[in-house]
């Protein structure tokens, strides 16, 4: 639910406090564990990091780590979407339609990290919330904090981006709900400080979340890593019926998202390694001021291309936004960029939101004619030139050809009537996702094999000699990989430039410069016209 100006009552989540006071109890087993070690090499911002856990229906890694029988894998499935605590998960691991609990554990969350310092985390595997029997193991909601499987490490720059994202919590009603603290069950771990910090490190803060969050109004970037790899049968793995659960403890994957959009310079490498494959970082080690600077360049105030508005919020209201900063906090650092997913995602809104969520948004024209800036426009104009014309450039061929398959997916694999509008085709083709509606995958279409790879050549057909730049698919992925220099996920399916999956002890993490980074000369590469067909195929 988007915020609206005007006051909500404030709830107290005391039910969830009170199921965990229920299960008391002794942790089962000691958890595995790994290391993040995070620096800050900014001058003069204080970085506060937070640690995002899986949510989803089924957790292969908990099934595999606790040697789930294949036979019990449509009923042991360590759920973690369902809105309460400790309720039984859906059988087979289907959705429930509700908002889950979000648990997120705050590093050094009243100190941040200051410039030219580091913190460095131990992160178990899970934490053990409830006390489990053979009957229940994995059968009820939340019993654990899975902190390694599809993982996410948000960075907030500054403290008045942390205040505001500490404290926003609505629930599907609505209701501002303040954070809950989540307390584990007697030798339980959570991520806690590890023995190498040489700064000030404090406690970490853990505490659970109900709904929505607002990803665009207070700026932020983040990293993705799942620790370990597993492998089992559905309904969370892809082996037959039958076969056992594996998990191989070793692996770290890991990668940089600009999906959304792009604010900060983040490096991500995986500790313990020395070959040189599996010692690359992935990201950049520009500073602050240089990716701030084109960053701004790249939007001009939104002449040229879309950025997130802001909003800040205040400690006695946590959920209302307001235009300028709350409580004596510092305004933000600014522009985040936004996505060109997220442009045409929300650009055309009706009604138009208020506040903004993206300078695009105008309340003036209800999504008509949003105010796109030159460069997203032009990818409107040539989408429109190339799909309603017979151009027969390379770049329009290939555009009709994944319209073409949108087409055929939106009429006939989902059988869905009419056809879609130009924002709403955008929308799903930069995203490459399924339209609103169909319950078939797009892989479910007749040639998807061959779309995808030109799908992904369009993407970097900035590398190719003589492209114009009316002809661009895509000046986002130009900005994140030529421009900026990092090997970020420019857009969803970008995972050969931009994911690594090696062995490793845990991560290392640098914002804003190399000085963290065992082996800072040596990023993984970023595309490159030689480099493309394998990116691609």
């Amino acid at each position: 639910m988007k915020p609206i100006f005007g006051r909500r009552p404030i709830r107290i989540a005391t039910i969830l406090i009170a199921l965990l006071a229920c299960y008391a109890g002794t942790a089962d087993a000691q958890a595995p564990t790994k290391k993040i070690k995070i620096y800050n090499n900014s001058t003069t911002d204080t970085i506060y990091p937070v640690l995002w856990a899986f949510i989803g229906n089924v957790d292969l890694w908990l099934q595999a780590q606790f040697d789930v029988s294949p036979s019990n894998a449509g009923t042991q499935t360590f759920c973690n979407n369902t809105p309460a605590l400790f309720t039984p998960c859906p059988p087979g691991g289907g959705p429930t339609g509700t908002p889950p609990i979000l648990f997120r554990a705050w590093i050094n969350p009243d100190k941040g990290i200051l410039p030219g310092q580091f913190v460095s985390i131990t992160v178990p595997f899970y934490t053990q919330l409830a006390k489990t029997t053979a009957a229940n193991l994995g059968t009820l909601s939340q019993q654990y904090i899975d902190w390694w499987n599809a993982a996410r490490i948000t960075f907030y720059d500054g403290k008045t981006a942390k205040t505001g994202a500490f404290n926003y919590n609505v629930d599907q009603d609505g209701n501002t709900v303040p954070p809950t603290p989540v307390k584990p069950i007697a030798g339980a771990e959570i991520p806690s400080c590890a023995a190498d910090n040489m700064f000030n490190c404090e406690p970490a803060t853990v505490v659970s979340y109900i709904g929505t969050f607002p990803t665009g109004s207070i700026p932020f970037d983040f990293g993705e890593y799942t620790f370990a790899a597993a492998i089992g049968p559905p309904p969370g793995g892809l082996r037959d019926p039958g076969d056992p659960f594996k998990i191989d403890l070793k692996i770290v994957n890991f990668n940089v998202s600009a999906v959304d959009g792009v604010y900060l310079p983040i490096a991500m490498a995986a500790s313990g390694n020395t070959t040189p494959d599996q010692r690359q970082y992935l990201g950049t080690t520009s500073s602050f001021s240089t990716v701030t600077t084109t960053l701004s360049n790249f939007s001009d105030t939104g002449k040229s291309w879309p950025y997130y508005w802001p909003s800040y919020y205040s400690i006695s209201d946590p959920t209302i936004p307001k235009p300028t900063p709350q409580d004596g906090d510092k305004a933000y650092r600014l522009p985040k960029v936004a996505s060109t997913n997220v442009v045409f995602a929300e650009s055309y809104k009706v009604p138009t939101p208020s506040p903004p969520v993206i300078s695009s948004n105008t309340k003036q024209d209800e999504g008509d004619n949003p105010k796109l800036g030159t460069e997203a426009k032009a990818i409107v104009t040539l989408w429109t030139t190339c799909t309603t014309t017979n151009d027969m450039s390379d770049t329009c061929v290939e555009i009709r050809d994944v319209f073409n398959f949108f087409k055929t997916n939106y009429q006939v694999t989902c059988g869905l009537s009419g056809l879609p509008d130009t924002p709403t085709m955008l929308r799903q083709v930069t995203g490459w996702a399924e339209f609103p509606g169909c319950s078939h995958a797009l892989v479910d279409t007749p040639g998807y094999a061959k779309t995808i790879v030109k799908f992904c050549e369009l993407q970097y057909n900035y590398l190719l000699p003589g492209t114009k730049t009316s002809d661009l698919f895509n000046p986002y992925t130009k900005l994140i990989h030529q421009t900026l220099k990092t090997n970020a996920y420019a857009f969803s399916i970008d995972d050969k430039a931009a994911f690594k999956s090696v062995p490793g002890t845990g991560l290392l993490i640098t914002i804003g410069g190399s000085k963290g980074l065992k082996f800072p000369n040596e990023q993984f590469p970023l595309p490159t016209l030689a480099t493309i067909k394998d990116t691609c195929h």
